[in-house]
């Protein structure tokens, strides 16, 4: 399989911590570079030879990447859940997104690859099950800390970054045998506004959409360059009948 996103990786440090700047990095080649992690942050592999990518972000659902990998390169062993795909700008050391393996679909067609799905943060909490909670005259960060104390699965994704006017109204809430992305949703059909998690496993919930939420982009076979374009037509953070 070519190597068809060429970038020196020998500089970077390989530790759980984010990797530093390489020492010679070819942006237009691949504006974008990918490593498979342990779900607890332990790098695996540094992934140069991706092809075919499409990164899909909505309001409050959990964001999508797919790329294709050669199948004979070892490093594609890691894409099982639930590891994990961190994504950079290749001249940056700042994680732009984490997400985390959810689908792989082997194929041999003139060569053999791994299509892979991921799905972001957000993902992990449609595994969580609340069997049964209810909040009477409770703020909405106080029943988010409540759901959010239920998490088994580790590291555990927090929230600090709530509008105070959603964090500080009052709901009655009552959940039983739902998840807590199910609940979150219930939730913020009584609010509005739109909610995702970051790459620090940090919650944030805005009243409005002045933020970089709603795009797609997708890397074709030997892209030199990306083309982004957003669309918020159709947004309703709130419809009052």
């Amino acid at each position: 399989m070519p190597n068809r996103h060429a970038l020196n990786t020998t500089a970077i440090n390989e530790t759980t911590a984010v990797p530093a700047i390489p020492s010679f990095v070819d942006t237009q080649d691949t504006p974008f570079r990918l490593e498979s992690r342990q779900q607890d942050g332990t790098l695996l592999n540094f992934l140069p030879d991706w092809w075919d990518a499409s990164w899909r972000e909505e309001v409050n659902i959990p964001p999508t990447l797919t790329f294709s990998y050669d199948g004979t390169d070892t490093k594609s062993d890691d894409f099982v859940f639930p590891n994990e795909i961190w994504i950079y700008r290749a001249d940056n050391t700042t994680v732009q997104e984490k997400f985390t393996i959810t689908n792989l679909e082997e194929v041999e067609d003139e060569g053999y690859f791994k299509r892979v799905t991921c799905r972001g943060l957000l993902y992990q909490w449609s595994h969580e099950v609340i069997t049964f909670s209810e909040q009477v005259g409770a703020t909405i960060d106080a029943t988010l800390g409540t759901w959010m104390a239920l998490q088994t699965q580790t590291p555990t994704i927090h929230a600090f970054g709530i509008d105070a006017a959603i964090a500080h109204a009052i709901r009655n809430t009552r959940v039983e045998n739902k998840t807590i992305l199910e609940a979150l949703n219930d939730l913020q059909r009584t609010i509005g506004g739109f909610f995702f998690v970051n790459a620090s496993r940090t919650l944030e919930w805005h009243r409005t959409i002045g933020q970089g939420i709603g795009h797609i982009i997708s890397l074709k076979k030997n892209a030199t360059f990306i083309k982004k374009t957003s669309d918020y037509s159709a947004l309703a953070t709130r419809i009052i009948a």
